[in-house]
């Protein structure tokens, strides 16, 4: 099929070229997106989103979507994730490390 460069590749382009994102490992990536995060935060229950996904998901609805319907959610229980935002760039390193050679 054809290939779609998201949104994120001026993103990935910092570390150097686009990763096979479909085989990033699962805990890298939102629920919400299947992309690897790019600005990710988590909720007072401890799950992760991209930003941009999960607050547009609140204009809609007021739960977290892992936690279940009855959780309320609002923006401000949103903190940003810098263990994984570390995690993701550590991983891209080692992928790229991993091609170049």
């Amino acid at each position: 099929g054809m290939l779609i460069i998201s949104v994120f590749a001026s993103d990935l382009k910092e570390i150097g070229g686009i990763l096979c994102e479909q085989f990033v490992p699962e805990h890298l990536r939102c629920l919400l997106t299947k992309k690897v995060f790019v600005d990710p935060v988590k909720t007072i229950r401890g799950s992760v989103y991209e930003r941009k996904a999960i607050e547009k998901h609140l204009k809609i609805y007021r739960h977290d979507p892992l936690a279940g319907t009855n959780t309320m959610l609002r923006r401000t229980d949103l903190k940003p994730d810098h263990d994984m935002k570390k995690m993701v760039t550590d991983y891209r390193r080692r992928q790229i490390l991993e091609t170049s050679v």
